[in-house]
């Protein structure tokens, strides 16, 4: 199988291409206090990592995207890139989670028995939770991994100051820009919370393609982005009829 997926759910843009032998990353990271460029960066990021591979668009079998938890703007942006392309050579698209990524990243580096709990910053105080248990011991690391990351439940709000509602975490590994952000707290509780500078904290492109290629293909206009919380702005289409002056109730 030979995929592409693109993650914008963060600052950083991350574009992968596998092509079932290799795999090429390519990623543009904000300067510090610097806007993200996933408008600008997705495509031709992508079309470096397919020339890397030497693949074309057409070669393609399915695209990846992922859905969030993460920025509205920034979900917006790559799952619009991720659908356009899939529509444009008519083949399904597979969205995968933030948390889902970070769980993958972390059972493939650091051992498969571990539960993990990806923790993502949801902004307004408050922080997107998912628990993942380990796999079997014999799961081979890849795609087979990524079919048995199964979430014991599925991403939910925690605010920042109540941390100590998710319980005991005696030999749990938190991670993500969440888990940084309560790292004290979540030490406290017991959880295993790696040096900031590690880099399971970030989303990895290699978590990313594996997923695609073992979740469940889908029409690109069924994947939706997990925003986690409903959006402050609703669409004009989807408001609610205002009533006119003077006309039938």
């Amino acid at each position: 199988m030979r995929l592409l997926a693109i993650d914008t759910s963060t600052a950083s843009t991350i574009v992968v291409v596998d092509d079932g032998s290799r795999v090429a990353v390519r990623r543009h990271d904000p300067e510090p206090g610097g806007r993200p460029a996933h408008t600008t960066a997705a495509l031709p990021l992508a079309a470096e990592a397919l020339d890397t591979l030497g693949l074309a668009w057409t070669d393609l079998d399915r695209i990846g995207v992922g859905i969030g938890p993460g920025s509205f703007t920034g979900l917006r942006s790559g799952l619009s890139a991720a659908a356009g392309l899939a529509r444009r050579l008519e083949i399904p698209l597979v969205g995968v989670t933030s948390t889902q990524q970070l769980a993958h990243a972390a059972h493939a580096r650091r051992g498969l028995r571990q539960t993990v709990l990806a923790v993502v910053d949801g902004r307004r105080r408050e922080l997107f939770v998912e628990r993942f248990d380990g796999v079997p011991a014999e799961v081979v690391v890849g795609v087979s991994l990524a079919e048995h990351l199964d979430p014991v439940s599925r991403p939910h709000v925690v605010a920042r100051d109540q941390i100590d509602t998710l319980g005991s975490l005696d030999g749990v590994l938190a991670i993500g820009d969440g888990a940084l952000l309560e790292r004290d707290a979540l030490l406290a509780a017991g959880a295993d919370v790696p040096d900031p500078a590690d880099a399971l904290h970030g989303l990895d492109g290699h978590a990313l393609a594996a997923l695609t290629a073992a979740g469940r293909p889908q029409p690109a206009d069924e994947v939706r982005p997990a925003y986690g919380r409903g959006a402050d702005a609703v669409p004009t289409a989807d408001r609610p009829a205002k009533p006119i002056p003077g006309g039938k109730s």
